[in-house]
């Protein structure tokens, strides 16, 4: 039984755009599957973005003033910026993972575009990105944010949230081909502590009871 003949690889730009971006479609569905048997990620990527804008805008949102303004419409821009930049681990984490398991070798040894990886990395993560910032979006609007400057402003100014994810995805990408996974997590493990650091430097002072040690209340 002879092996099946590789298809011809495309020889113009138009046709090698169209593979590339027939390539990329199939590793983005390939990376959307995966969140079925690792519902780690899918709550990383949607539960957690969510928890942060009520444990920030409804829990401890009462309890901080900002003088002559809404402590939630300084609140949400943070966040959207926040969790754009996580991007960057995230999808550098993604692919070294699919480095250090050979999933890389398997699809060097495939004829597929180049760039299939990169962008069908960067595509899954703009579209579970979009949804986690309209979720974000609509849980700040429940807790207390309000947009001022139509719905036209506001959803472009998404929208360039949305940009910056995927500009950010592309570089958490560029990433993963200087570090293996283990450098990354302990990168991922200083974030995350530098994260709660600051969380309670910042709280701290306005939420703690008077009589919690180092509470910076007087």
């Amino acid at each position: 039984m002879s092996a099946p003949d590789a298809p011809a690889m495309p020889t113009t730009a138009a046709s090698r755009l169209r593979w590339t971006l027939a390539d990329g479609w199939t590793v983005v569905r390939r990376n959307l599957w995966q969140l079925k048997s690792q519902p780690g990620q899918l709550v990383t990527a949607l539960i957690f973005p969510v928890a942060l804008v009520v444990l920030f805008g409804y829990v401890f949102g009462s309890a901080i003033a900002v003088p002559g303004g809404n402590y939630r419409e300084y609140l949400m821009p943070g966040l959207f910026s926040m969790v754009s930049f996580f991007g960057v681990v995230v999808n550098a984490m993604a692919i070294a993972a699919d480095k250090s398991k050979g999933v890389m070798d398997r699809f060097r040894s495939m004829p597929m575009a180049r760039l299939a990886v990169p962008f069908g990395q960067a595509g899954a993560d703009i579209i579970q990105g979009t949804i986690a910032v309209l979720l974000m979006a609509v849980c700040g609007l429940v807790v207390g944010w309000r947009a001022h400057e139509g719905v036209a402003r506001t959803a472009a100014g998404l929208a360039l949230i949305i940009l910056f994810r995927y500009a950010l995805s592309w570089a958490g990408v560029y990433t993963s081909t200087f570090h293996d996974l283990d450098a990354l997590m302990r990168v991922d493990g200083w974030l995350s502590r530098g994260w709660d650091f600051r969380v309670w430097v910042y709280l701290q002072g306005r939420v703690s009871p008077r009589w919690a040690p180092f509470s910076g209340r007087g």
